[in-house]
């Protein structure tokens, strides 16, 4: 996907927990000319069709590259391990549930959440669920990992010359938990929540 007009253009790095683009092998070797085989296409599938038609971008004009967080800079292990294990073990401790109990009943609010703001929002999740979801991710945050490379690619792409913005669904609170293990933003210039423009990225009116 690329953003931005015909003189200036953004690439945009979709994350690889939706299963987008976010092949950095190619934006390494493109963009940097580095090579390395741990950099590789992050999914199999493409539900932004980044890769339908796409030209070559002339890289002597991409001045900006968006990224996301979860799962292309960092390892999605952190939040998978959270809303599986502590959250779940947490609700059925705060609500005297058995673990399927608990279990069953927390599919029953994702699903009604998905694809919407809320599923990102841990304050309608402390709210929902009756536990203080902030205080758990900072109990947690020394899980906080980067992915292979990550910081390294930010660094090059900084020194490049080019601007880097994160582009992410994570709430403000929730990113600055894991920035503060993990020092994400110290590589960025700019750091973009859905929450602050009303709504997630699935979303159309994200990107007016």
């Amino acid at each position: 996907v690329l953003l931005g007009d015909r003189e200036r253009r953004g690439v945009n790095l979709q994350d690889g927990a939706a299963g987008g683009a976010g092949d950095r092998h190619h934006l390494v070797q493109q963009v940097l000319g580095v090579r390395d085989h741990r950099w590789r296409t992050l999914a199999k599938n493409d539900p932004y069709n980044t890769r339908m038609n796409r030209t070559e971008p002339d890289w002597s004009q991409v001045d900006t590259v968006f990224v996301d967080l979860d799962g292309t800079l960092l390892d999605l292990g952190f939040d998978d391990r959270f809303w599986r294990g502590r959250v779940p073990r947490a609700f059925a401790v705060r609500h005297g549930l058995d673990h399927d109990e608990a279990w069953r009943r927390l599919l029953e609010l994702f699903a009604a959440t998905r694809g919407t703001l809320d599923w990102y929002c841990i304050e309608y999740w402390s709210r929902a669920l009756d536990l203080d979801i902030a205080a758990l991710k900072r109990a947690a945050r020394h899980e906080v990992a980067w992915l292979p490379q990550a910081s390294e690619f930010l660094a090059a792409a900084r020194a490049s010359g080019r601007r880097l913005v994160l582009v992410t669904n994570a709430h403000p609170e929730a990113l600055a938990i894991k920035d503060s293990h993990a020092g994400v933003t110290r590589l960025l210039d700019r750091a973009i929540s859905s929450h602050e423009l009303g709504a997630p990225k699935e979303h159309a009116g994200f990107w007016r």
